[in-house]
C-alpha cells in the first residue's frame, strides 16, 4: 500500500516525509486546488527528500483545457523537473470535449521517459472514463488519481472499485479527495485500491502583519506531520491485515 501526500511548500514536503509518506505530490496554492510549485521549491524538495517527489504541472486554476501557450509553460516546467531530479510528474489535460488531450500528453510522456507519471483528478471530468483509461494506458500512464467522479473518494468509492476492475493491472487507481486518517480504512475496504492520496493539511494562522492581498490576510495551509503519521499508521495496519 502507498501513502502519497500532497505538499504545498518545502515545509509541507518535509513534514510529509518525516511523518512517513511513501511519496509526495509537490504543488503550490492548495487553496486553488494546487498549482505548479516554483523552481526553488522543486529543487530543494528533490535535494532534501529521500522519498519520490512527484511535481504537479498545472499553470493556473480552473478547467483543464489548456492553450498552446499554457502547454508550452507545462512542457518547460516538465523539463526543469527532470533536470532537478524529480521522480515523476502529475498532469491532467483535456480536450474541449472532455477527453485526455493525447497530442499534448504524448509530448509530456516523451519528455518524461523513464519518469513516473500520474494523471490527476481531471480524470473525474472525462466524458467517457472507460475510454479515457484505455487512452492513458496506451500513452504509458500507469496511475490515475480519482475520487470516482464525486467530490470525495468516500462518496465515489463504489465507482473507483468499478474503474479499477475495468483497468485491471494496466493502470493503478489512486483514491484521493477528502481522505483523512479517519476514513482511509472505509475507502480501502470499499474500493480495494492500494494507493491513497491526501493533503493532511492544517491551517496556520498568520501573524499580525499587513496583508499583501485578500488571500494573504488570514493564514495558509501546511501539511501536518502528526496527521501524516496517523495516516501511515492506518496504512501499515491495513497492509498487515491484507498480507
Amino acid at each position: 500500500m502507498t501513502l502519497e501526500v500532497c505538499a504545498n511548500s518545502i515545509e509541507s514536503a518535509l513534514a510529509a516525509w518525516h511523518g512517513g509518506a511513501h511519496r509526495i505530490e509537490l504543488c503550490s496554492n492548495l487553496e486553488r486546488g494546487g498549482l505548479t510549485p516554483g523552481p526553488g521549491t522543486i529543487a530543494e524538495a528533490c535535494r532534501r527528500l529521500d522519498i519520490p517527489v512527484m511535481v504537479l504541472l498545472r499553470p493556473r486554476a480552473g478547467h483543464f483545457h489548456y492553450t498552446a501557450a499554457e502547454q508550452e509553460v507545462m512542457l518547460a516546467s516538465a523539463k526543469f523537473c527532470r533536470q532537478a531530479g524529480a521522480a515523476g510528474l502529475v498532469v491532467g489535460a483535456l480536450t474541449a470535449d472532455g477527453m485526455p488531450d493525447r497530442p499534448f500528453l504524448e509530448k509530456i510522456c516523451a519528455l518524461a521517459e523513464g519518469m513516473d507519471l500520474t494523471f490527476h483528478r481531471a480524470f473525474d471530468l472525462c466524458r467517457d472514463p472507460g475510454r479515457a483509461l484505455e487512452q492513458l494506458r496506451q500513452l504509458g500512464i500507469r496511475r490515475v488519481l480519482t475520487a470516482g467522479g464525486a467530490a470525495t473518494a468516500a462518496e465515489g468509492a463504489d465507482q473507483i472499485r468499478r474503474w479499477q476492475a475495468l483497468a485491471g493491472s494496466a493502470v493503478e487507481l489512486m483514491a484521493g479527495g477528502g481522505l483523512t486518517p479517519d476514513n482511509l480504512e472505509e475507502v480501502w475496504r470499499r474500493t480495494g485500491v492500494h494507493a491513497f492520496h491526501l493533503s493532511a493539511k492544517t491551517w496556520i494562522a498568520a501573524d499580525a502583519a499587513p496583508a499583501l492581498g485578500p488571500a494573504d490576510a488570514s493564514g495558509w495551509y501546511q501539511t501536518s506531520e502528526a496527521v501524516v503519521r496517523r495516516a501511515r499508521a492506518v496504512i501499515d495496519r491495513l497492509r498487515g491485515e491484507s498480507a
